[in-house]
């Protein structure tokens, strides 16, 4: 998993998250964890194959 921080134009800062999860259990492993910290989740992208994912890594 990597983590990282943006800002966008408007100035607010967001944290990306980005990583290959295993099933779905997992996911749901850390978005319990990410709702137990009180951090509000934006979106959650599935990225299926090899073009999809660089196109999204280039959008972030």
């Amino acid at each position: 998993m990597k983590y990282r921080f943006i800002k966008n134009p408007g100035g607010k800062t967001f944290s990306v998250l980005k990583g290959r999860l295993n099933d779905q259990a997992a996911l749901a492993g850390i978005l319990n964890s990410l709702y137990e910290l009180h951090h509000v989740v934006m979106e959650v992208q599935i990225v299926k194959d090899t073009k999809d994912k660089e196109d999204i890594e280039n959008s972030l």
